[in-house]
């Protein structure tokens, strides 16, 4: 990747002119500052309107691509619109025809695990532990440096048997947040879908901002497609 985007660039000139271009977009921290809650990011109007200009340009295929439930999409990015949705680091996908799961593991699985992060959570008030369909999240960006230290190494201690026990399941960290999803749920899986969309001629151009976007990298071609990191100021 490299340390600046240069559209003047002979290889982004010809991307960006490319006639079957997919553009995949992470949210937090990439198309949308990060908040201290979760739920108090919005999408600014002019944000909506730029999404759906893109989505609605010729040769363009734009999906936007998160760990956040499917409903946030939803709350983020209302109807009608144009762009693909994947949610849950891939678990769900929205086209023309609604959401779709990819996944075709029991949600009851991680049922336990919840219960038990919900326990340890009440004792961390500024903590906030997210129940979504195959999997578990507990955020921690408005602890102070030692109660973090402490929660996660409580949390590592509740975690690492379950996941012994659980196989199909692996740890995921982001942004000031700790993941346990199915091993199947990556954002890898928007890639090949956006790539199966577009076919063999398609390029694409990808957007994150942290190592839950690694996924989407790797899976981008050496060659043809560019990978982006992304740094906002919070």
């Amino acid at each position: 990747m490299e340390d600046h985007l240069d559209v003047f660039n002979d290889f982004w000139a010809s991307l960006f002119r490319h006639p079957q271009l997919g553009v995949l977009t992470d949210v937090d921290g990439t198309l949308l500052p990060f908040e201290n809650r979760a739920d108090d990011v919005v999408t600014p109007p002019e944000v909506l309107r730029m999404v759906d200009d893109l989505a609605s340009s010729a040769g363009v295929t734009l999906a936007i691509v998160s760990g956040r439930p499917k409903e946030e999409l939803d709350r983020l990015f209302p109807e009608p619109r144009h762009a693909l949705l994947i949610a849950e680091h891939g678990a769900w996908r929205c086209g023309p025809t609604g959401w779709e799961p990819t996944l075709s593991l029991d949600p009851r699985l991680i049922d336990s695990l919840v219960t038990e992060l919900e326990q340890l959570g009440e004792q961390y008030p500024l903590a906030r532990i997210e129940r979504k369909t195959w999997s578990a999240a507990i955020h921690f960006r408005q602890l102070e440096a030692h109660a973090k230290a402490e929660l996660l190494g409580r949390v590592g201690i509740v975690l690492d048997p379950w996941l012994s026990n659980h196989p199909q399941f692996e740890r995921l960290w982001g942004s000031e947040v700790l993941e346990v999803r199915p091993r199947g749920a990556t954002k890898a899986t928007a890639v090949t879908w956006i790539k199966e969309l577009l076919g063999s001629d398609g390029r694409l151009l990808i957007a994150g901002d942290d190592m839950t976007d690694e996924d989407m990298f790797a899976a981008a071609g050496e060659d043809v497609d560019r990978p982006v990191l992304v740094a906002l100021q919070e």
